[in-house]
């Protein structure tokens, strides 16, 4: 789908001086795996914006929120698996952090819970964590046509890094369950080219950046 790549076909082709059709699924196979594999390696949701609810584990009042980009709450609620779920309050119950999002993206990355707030729930007691739900809006960009031009450039040189691989030589890029809350490792057959990495990397939650 366009609305879930970093770069589309004909950024690809037109970087490349590809002027046939010949290599057009192809292209759009490795765009849409490209931006699975960042969000696996980098954590973090470039693309595309949706509105969901996520269930996260919580084990500290430091929830995070790993590989996901959350830009507005519309509802928060602690224990949801309960007949009466604690609905939180933004400034009372909870902040997200960092404070006034991401310094590039505008995104946040966890929310920490108020140490008034009362965790222990049968859940915890049984299995030694609560589960956190939101329901918001999620994602940084909405499309290819609005992703940053540091890492839509970035994107094009992975995919054009990836062209002549063999589609066997691309691990399968492990489905992220909702509220997962480390990133798969990448697949060994992924080559991100290093000029690409170090604009990637300037976004990433894995690596201690961001």
């Amino acid at each position: 789908m366009a609305d879930s790549l970093l770069c589309t076909t004909a950024e690809v082709k037109a970087a490349a001086g590809i002027t046939t059709t010949e290599s057009d699924s192809r292209i759009d196979e490795l765009g849409s795996a490209v931006a699975q594999i960042v969000m696996a390696t980098y954590g973090r949701e470039f693309v595309p914006q949706v509105t969901a609810t996520r269930t996260f584990r919580v084990d500290s009042r430091l929830v995070n929120l790993n590989p996901y980009d959350l830009r507005s709450v519309t509802t928060m609620k602690l224990h949801p698996e309960e007949s009466s779920p604690t609905t939180l309050v933004a400034n009372t119950d909870y902040v997200l952090l960092p404070l006034g999002g991401d310094s590039r993206t505008g995104t946040y990355a966890y929310v920490k819970l108020s140490s008034d707030l009362t965790i222990d729930s049968d859940l915890v007691s049984y299995f030694g964590f609560a589960k956190l739900e939101i329901n918001g809006s999620w994602g940084v960009w909405d499309s290819a046509a609005s992703v940053s031009a540091d890492l839509n450039r970035a994107a094009v040189q992975t995919v054009l890094a990836n062209l002549d691989r063999p589609v066997a030589q691309i691990a399968a890029i492990e489905d992220f369950g909702e509220g997962r809350q480390s990133a798969p490792s990448p697949g060994r057959g992924w080559a991100i080219p290093f000029s690409a990495h170090q604009v990637f990397k300037l976004y990433s939650r894995n690596l201690g950046v961001g």
